[in-house]
């Protein structure tokens, strides 16, 4: 039996909490270093000052947020690239904006644009550069395209044996194991896949392209951009008399199979012996 599954995944609303606590314990630590460089020099330390700078880590969690969604996003990995340092310098630019605005509001010196701006490159610009590669290196292996690379690779030494099942996780995000002769159809959720399952609708982190690729292609045929459907639970094909077709599944959903794909799902439809209307 092989075993379609995703070792380790974050969720959008996973992913804002992480940056989150993140941001905030990276605040701390910038905070207690202050402190701690300014009893080693034996100079004055002034804690909304030192709070207020700090405030670079803070946003993280803005650009976190936008990093996994352009990693995510369905373009050329070289525009993802040019996308991500635009954030990283965009970050950069905030910082000092940040800083003049709220020493304008809340404190009796100003601090001017281009002194912070070069005070946030001086001090910062070696730990973000290795921070934001860090998170990128994170987003990149817990996103769809990264999974749906290595499980091709597995399918590749077992090119004889299609899927038989896969795991998917339940409400209390326990991985279990689902035949895949029971699902009715696959449907495209951007940035998921929505596995249709007699019990429930499940999610799944990969991409309609590569489950087609792994599944058999006897049983599991494309009929849309966004459907995989599993012949042997359509009942019945309705031509709608421009190429397209109506299906009726056993649960009674209806789907529509696109004239691009009707040749291909029409020869295993009759292959099974099934009756077209």
């Amino acid at each position: 039996m092989t075993l379609l599954h995703k070792p380790f995944r974050l969720y959008p609303g996973e992913w804002r909490i992480l940056s989150l606590y993140g941001a905030l314990f990276l605040l701390l630590v910038n905070v207690v270093l202050d402190y701690g460089y300014a009893i080693f020099k034996s100079t004055g330390y002034y804690i909304a000052e030192s709070l207020l700078f700090s405030t670079f880590w803070l946003l993280y969690i803005p650009a976190t947020v936008l990093l996994q969604r352009i990693y995510r996003m369905p373009v050329d990995s070289k525009l993802k690239v040019v996308l991500g340092m635009l954030v990283f310098g965009t970050h950069f630019c905030v910082y000092p904006a940040l800083i003049y605005v709220l020493s304008r509001i809340f404190y009796y010196h100003t601090f001017a644009f281009w002194q912070t701006l070069a005070f946030g490159f001086t001090h910062y610009f070696i730990s973000a550069t290795l921070l934001y590669s860090f998170i990128t290196f994170v987003i990149y292996v817990t996103s769809p395209g990264y999974d749906s690379k290595s499980i091709e690779c597995d399918a590749d030494e077992n090119t004889n044996q299609p899927l038989t099942s896969m795991l998917v996780s339940d409400s209390q995000n326990k991985s279990i194991s689902i035949l895949l002769s029971d699902i009715y159809y696959f449907s495209a959720c951007t940035p998921y896949v929505g596995i249709h399952h007699p019990n429930k609708k499940y999610l799944n982190t990969n991409t309609l392209k590569s489950l087609s690729a792994l599944l058999d292609g006897n049983r599991f045929v494309r009929i849309h951009k966004s459907y995989i459907v599993n012949v042997d639970k359509v009942i019945m094909c309705q031509s709608r008399l421009n190429g397209d077709y109506d299906i009726t599944l056993t649960d009674g959903t209806i789907l529509r199979v696109s004239r691009v794909y009707a040749k291909n799902f029409k020869t295993r439809f009759r292959v099974g012996q099934r009756v077209t209307v």
